[in-house]
């Protein structure tokens, strides 16, 4: 019988590897849509086949991260009073852990709720109301009995949106190939309060409502897709478009054609044209 429960090998935390850098970081105001929104954390899955060395990227993993903290400071920190960030040398926490199974047989066993083993945190369900206390960022790299791996992030929808996530995917990706963070350019996460500042103080009628609507009780349908290299290559070619040589990436595409389909739908079931 196939084994899908993952065992903790141990908890760390890893922490921004230049911290004169980050005593001297002032602190991280976030935005007012950022104030509206619960704490709750949004999740990732992605897995790697990897034969050997995964000691070493176990190792990778951690020091590049420690180095990504050094540039995105923010995701090291805590929140205060819903309107800042600071306590940068708090840092993340990381869960190595390990499965008794394939990575091939774990992607095709169809129960969807298995992911969540392969996550550090439950995802989309209220964390603490101590905010102070509630880690912004939160990992957990599984090893597969082949030496895959899946690396879970779990990061709190305070200050992750879509284009930041990727942002942090991308920082770190790029310091784990052995980038240095000086050595390119990144998006500033914190120009959004100056173009929408924090309300001081947000009334508590608003908080309760936003709470209310994103914890509601409801009949939700997961589901899961599949697109193989063929069809990422017609999506690829769909999303091009005519007149340019633009190249989509392989989740542009992806995720392009994915909302896409979900507007689609969103429009017939409210038969808005």
């Amino acid at each position: 019988m196939l084994k899908l429960e993952p065992q903790i090998l141990s908890r760390e935390i890893i922490k921004p590897s230049s911290p004169e850098i980050i005593h001297q970081r002032k602190p991280f105001r976030i935005f007012l849509f950022d104030q509206l929104t619960p704490s709750t954390y949004v999740s990732n899955i992605t897995f790697f086949s990897l034969s050997d060395h995964t000691t070493n990227i176990l190792t990778q993993l951690k020091t590049s991260l420690s180095e990504t903290l050094n540039v995105l400071y923010s995701f090291s920190g805590r929140i205060a009073d819903n309107m800042f960030i600071h306590r940068f040398d708090e840092g993340v926490p990381f869960l190595s852990a390990k499965i008794d199974c394939r990575l091939s047989q774990f992607r095709k066993h169809h129960e969807i709720e298995a992911l969540n083993k392969l996550l550090p945190c439950q995802p989309f369900s209220k964390e603490s109301n101590k905010e102070d206390e509630v880690p912004l960022l939160v990992c957990q790299v599984t090893v597969f009995a082949c030496g895959g791996i899946a690396l879970g992030l779990c990061t709190s929808h305070k200050i992750t949106d879509a284009i930041s996530g990727m942002i942090l995917g991308n920082v770190w990706s790029l310091i784990s190939r052995g980038s240095r963070y000086s050595d390119f350019e990144y998006p500033s996460l914190a120009e959004a309060s100056f173009i929408f500042p924090p309300k001081n103080p947000m009334p508590p009628n608003y908080l309760s409502m936003m709470e209310s609507l994103w914890f509601t009780e409801a009949n939700y349908i997961k589901r899961k897709f599949t697109f193989d290299a063929n069809a990422i290559a017609k999506l690829k070619d769909m999303a091009k478009g005519e007149g340019t040589e633009a190249t989509r990436t392989r989740t542009e595409a992806v995720s392009g054609f994915i909302w896409k389909c979900s507007m689609a739908a969103s429009r017939a079931v409210y038969q808005d044209p």
